[in-house]
């Protein structure tokens, strides 16, 4: 993933490029919105519409009337091709530009979208889909990032959420908009800057992932993990963070020793229902084992099933009761600094969750 990171940063004059287009029509039609669409990637749009750290007012593109911009990830040019094509023509009738965040190599001659933006996969084969996805991750929060700098030069900018895990979040959240009209020279932020910062940041995690330290734990973690298969159980994976929530149940295995679950639908009755005492649960934790919305470590406990948590930010400390995978990503999980509130912008805690899931995926038995 850092070779994806090193493309994503040699092509920033491009994304600052479409972010100032982007900017521009944005500021000159304050009727229109960036969208996302929940049924072209339910994971994609779920992080970018309500993840601490970045934009509100991120726009649905199945149900909403605004014209404005499209951002639309492909994970596989060899499956989604013809398909995207046709989206970007129905958002184009829409008076949407369709940005398409996906590889140049393997990219088909059909037109697909106005503008792209290039995710470093090194072709466009399906087999990728997972790690390319996260990639598309990455592309987006930097075209974000200078989409709010280019709309600062501009004279305004989108408001921007902060993470539910800071204690002044609820105070600062409150009364957002989507365009705050700002004059103020001095809030003006240069091309490149915001981009570059939270790439700089995405590395970091990225290299920490890598480390020595982290590599023993997730192969001691792997190895205890497919004891487990290898006696006859399952891995159930499931997280409280926007992307993976969305991710792990598609990503689901029916019929194999992996399979994700939806924490969302009652989480002690999905796993007391699925599970035995032979299984395993990952769970993709944000702040601690317990995030804000969800509370699972009781539920963990009662049901005295083998426990993998991988959770931060760094700062978090580990339960003993189950095995733990650190993360080095830091509060407030925003990494690019703002000259205006919440002070910085560009969430990493899904890059770095989501590479350790791809991690342990590589690591675990599979049919």
């Amino acid at each position: 993933m850092r070779r994806r990171v090193a493309v994503i940063r040699a092509q920033l004059p491009a994304i600052t490029a479409v972010a100032e287009d982007a900017a521009d029509r944005l500021g000159r039609n304050p009727q229109s919105r960036l969208h996302v669409s929940k049924s072209w990637d339910a994971s994609f749009a779920s992080e970018m519409t309500y993840h601490g750290g970045g934009p509100f007012g991120v726009e649905d593109a199945d149900g909403s009337t605004l014209g404005g911009m499209v951002l639309m990830p492909v994970r596989s040019w060899d499956r989604d091709a013809l398909r995207a094509s046709l989206f970007a023509e129905r958002q184009l009738a829409r008076n949407r530009t369709t940005i398409v965040i996906g590889s140049t190599a393997g990219a088909p001659a059909i037109p697909v979208g106005q503008r792209r933006l290039d995710n470093g996969a090194p072709d466009g084969d399906v087999s990728r889909s997972s790690e390319t996805a996260l990639a598309n991750n990455i592309v987006a929060w930097t075209f974000v990032a200078e989409l709010v700098a280019a709309a600062t030069r501009n004279g305004w900018h989108p408001g921007i959420l902060r993470t539910s895990l800071m204690d002044d979040a609820n105070a600062l959240n409150e009364g957002i908009t989507w365009r705050v009209n700002d004059t103020l020279a001095s809030r003006r932020i240069p091309a490149g800057r915001l981009g570059s910062a939270y790439l700089d940041e995405v590395d970091r995690v990225l290299q920490a992932a890598s480390s020595p330290a982290r590599v023993v734990i997730v192969t001691r973690v792997a190895t205890a993990l497919n004891s487990i298969i290898g006696h006859g159980g399952k891995v159930y994976m499931g997280s409280c963070m926007h992307w993976l929530s969305e991710e792990l149940p598609r990503d689901s295995l029916a019929k194999g020793p992996v399979r994700g679950f939806d924490w969302r639908w009652d989480t002690e009755k999905i796993l007391g229902d699925r599970t035995t005492a032979a299984d395993a649960v990952v769970w993709f934790g944000y702040g601690g084992t317990d995030c804000p919305h969800s509370q699972p470590a009781g539920v963990f406990r009662q049901l005295k099933r083998a426990t993998v948590v991988v959770a931060g930010p760094e700062t978090a400390k580990p339960e003993p009761d189950f095995l733990w995978i650190p993360q080095a990503w830091r509060l407030p999980d925003a990494a690019a600094p703002l000259p205006f509130p919440p002070g910085s912008m560009g969430p990493v805690a899904t890059i770095e969750a989501g590479i350790t899931w791809l991690w342990l995926k590589r690591l675990l038995t599979q049919p």
